[in-house]
């Protein structure tokens, strides 16, 4: 399984389209994908129709449950995030001391998918960095302008600096691109 996480700290620059259009094109040649949205205001899920689910990443996370997956269609499925994950980062800071940013590992150990695209939010906290340590590539989709680019350095620096690593975001995907401005 290769799970790929999907981040940048400016919102707007395409990391939800980008895990869309992805997952897609690794479905469409039957590779098994499973998207998973750890966005509160949860884009990925309502580009598939998922309005409101009953449970979602973040009761997983919390719960230490498996993680609610909704087949979207034929070798895509979901795991849906909802607006419950607004108190996430603060319920697994104060709750969750243990392993509490590698639940999001620990849940995927135990499922089958050749590819796991995860689409983080703009802001860093608990539920994101669960996305990060799971991860085995970090991409920051960055729309080729300034902010995206500023945001994808400060983002960097973070997750060295948090992991105490040298390695932090593995490749940019440039998005928006217009090819008659400069950057």
């Amino acid at each position: 399984m290769k799970i790929i996480t999907f981040a940048n700290w400016k919102g707007g620059v395409g990391r939800t389209t980008s895990v869309v259009n992805l997952g897609a094109y690794f479905a469409n040649k039957d590779i098994k994908t499973l998207l998973i949205d750890m966005d509160v205001q949860y884009n990925l899920s309502q580009c598939f129709g998922i309005e409101e689910p009953p449970e979602t990443v973040f009761d997983a996370l919390i719960n230490r449950t498996p993680l609610p997956i909704y087949e979207v269609r034929e070798n895509l499925d979901l795991a849906p995030s909802g607006i419950n994950g607004v108190g996430a980062d603060m319920e697994m800071s104060i709750k969750v001391q243990v392993d509490r940013t590698a639940r999001l590992a620990q849940a995927l150990e135990e499922l089958d998918y050749e590819i796991v695209l995860i689409d983080c939010p703009p802001p860093l906290h608990v539920p994101t960095l669960n996305a990060f340590q799971a991860a085995d590539l970090i991409i920051s989709p960055v729309q080729a302008e300034a902010m995206a680019f500023k945001g994808m350095v400060a983002l960097d620096e973070q997750i060295k600096k948090l992991f105490n690593t040298e390695q932090g975001i593995d490749y940019i995907f440039l998005t928006m691109v217009q090819t008659n401005t400069k950057l």
